[in-house]
């Protein structure tokens, strides 16, 4: 019998027994400054809390979100304005960074959601001492079910990042085939958390969030937990670099843009995330992103003559150049087969004449 089905089997029979008792809320780890305080909106970021919508699927899946340097730079410097003790862990000639990011790339998750992960289940992050072998072994909480007990063979950090990096593939991969996971979590099909509270979950990572902790607890833990983390890490992150991976944000290729049908325009826009549009263009809840406009640029780009989307001015996010980053100035346009629709967009400077 191969790890996986071990790991599925094991998990079955252990979710079965839990479910045949009480099964009480996961207990809240040792977290850090501030993670208990639900996050607001503010200038730059209307993120509000959702439980329907946790994070989009081109987030949850951006496995280029951070590269290798970019992780240990995020454990060296927490938002919690300390080091981790994660930056100087090592197992297997590896580093944690080495290993959250191979774990990533295996399984085509952000990383991003392993640095969450590993402080909403254990406050891992915010640790600027080592604890116990013990907790540290049960890292991600991986085949930990509620009311059960850990697998011994998911223990270690290295099995518990490979571990929770091969669930959530597994998960995206049966709603792919089957619709939904194999605890019934769907998109667009509403379902009880276990805290009763009806959960009809907008996408497959929402899907694959609540099939690995059934749990909302609003203020103390479980999903609400894990967005109010990703929410604190994300403004971390973003702060100084709006609209990144998003319409509007800097790219060098395809590659920089993983939303659905991202274009990076390197001719003649010298890098900008968009995408071809008509009439209308997507928008994120994504923190430090810019609402969206399928702009009529009425000159062919990538041998098409059509709309494509811009990142609209935006005064909070960009504040010291008129609503647009730097490089781009901040013009009228009309939408794609929409003209008497204008709204402000930003376009790059060196292009002074919009099309």
């Amino acid at each position: 019998m191969n790890r996986f089905v071990v790991v599925v089997a094991t998990m079955l029979f252990l979710v079965s027994c839990a479910e045949e008792s009480d099964i009480r809320p996961p207990e809240t780890p040792d977290l850090g400054l501030g993670d208990l305080e639900e996050a607001l909106p503010i200038k730059g970021d209307g993120t509000a809390f959702n439980h329907d919508n946790l994070i989009h699927d081109s987030v949850f899946a951006d496995v280029a979100y951070l590269a290798l340097p970019q992780v240990q730079a995020f454990l060296e410097e927490t938002p919690y304005g300390t080091r981790c003790f994660l930056a100087d862990f090592q197992k297997s000639d590896l580093t944690a960074a080495q290993i959250i990011h191979e774990a990533a790339e295996r399984y085509r998750i952000n990383p991003l959601i392993f640095l969450v992960k590993l402080q909403v289940e254990t406050g891992m992050i915010s640790k600027t001492v080592a604890p116990s072998d013990y907790l540290i072994s049960r890292a991600l909480g991986c085949a930990c079910p509620d009311g059960g007990h850990c697998g011994s063979f998911d223990a270690g950090f290295v099995a518990q990042v490979d571990c929770a990096g091969e669930l959530f593939r597994k998960y995206l991969d049966e709603i792919e085939q089957d619709g939904k996971t194999w605890t019934g979590w769907a998109p667009g099909k509403g379902r009880l958390s276990q805290d009763d509270i009806l959960v009809t979950p907008a996408n497959a990572a929402t899907a694959a969030l609540y099939t690995y902790t059934p749990w909302v607890l609003r203020g103390t833990g479980g999903n609400w937990l894990f967005w109010n983390v990703l929410t604190k890490y994300s403004r971390h992150l973003l702060l100084n670099n709006p609209n990144y991976h998003w319409i509007g944000g800097v790219c060098v290729d395809d590659g920089g843009c993983p939303f659905d049908n991202g274009t990076c325009l390197e001719e003649p826009l010298d890098g900008l995330c968009s995408r071809a549009c008509e009439g209308y263009c997507p928008d994120t809840t994504a923190p430090f992103s810019a609402m969206t406009f399928c702009a009529d640029l009425g000159t062919p780009l990538h041998g098409m003559s059509q709309g494509w989307c811009l990142a609209r001015c935006d005064q909070d996010l960009f504040w010291e150049n008129n609503g647009c980053r730097t490089g781009f100035q901040c013009v009228q346009a009309a939408r794609y087969l929409h003209p008497e629709v204008e709204k402000m967009v930003c376009w790059p400077s060196e292009l002074l004449v919009f099309p």
